[in-house]
């Protein structure tokens, strides 16, 4: 196989995987929001419909969330080698920005702006001077592993 017909069959890829871990993201962090509302207080304080705003506009943030950090871990590896370190470094650094925006995130929403509020239910870690929920911070460990798992399994990217 030319280098050229190489390159292309690794863009085609690359472009599946990219997609399939964008879908999973999507399906996963629906679930994970849908799951964990009761641990806020927007659960047993909102109607209806701003409880199901609020989990649609969530899912959008974590998808938006999850498609920045993959997209900033693949810069930041130049994605120029297909191997398994290739794409143990994508998992690692994918996850670790996006649990660091949540941790950011988490405190500019809860204390600063005081935008949502966690309900006596969550589970917290005390960070420096804020207390984070468990919940949000493993949900961007768990979900992608996850979908990095998925994604892989669909696009055999990383087969060589």
């Amino acid at each position: 196989m030319n280098q050229v017909k190489l390159q292309d069959d690794i863009f085609r890829r690359y472009i599946k995987f990219a997609r399939n871990y964008l879908i999973s993201i999507a399906v996963l962090n629906a679930i994970w929001e849908t799951l964990h509302m009761p641990l806020y207080e927007i659960w047993y304080q909102g109607t209806w419909p701003i409880i199901i705003y609020s989990g649609v506009h969530c899912t959008i943030g974590d998808v938006f969330i999850g498609l920045t950090s993959f997209i900033l871990a693949t810069i930041f590896i130049r994605f120029n080698v297909m191997s398994r370190n290739t794409y143990l470094a994508l998992v690692i650094l994918t996850t670790i920005f996006a649990v660091s925006y949540t941790i950011y995130s988490e405190w500019l929403n809860i204390y600063l702006r005081g935008g949502w509020a966690y309900n006596e239910l969550m589970p917290i870690l005390p960070i420096a001077n804020f207390q984070l929920g468990v919940s949000p911070l493993l949900q961007w460990v768990v979900i992608p592993f996850l979908a990095f798992w998925w994604a892989d399994k669909k696009a055999t990217l990383f087969r060589y």
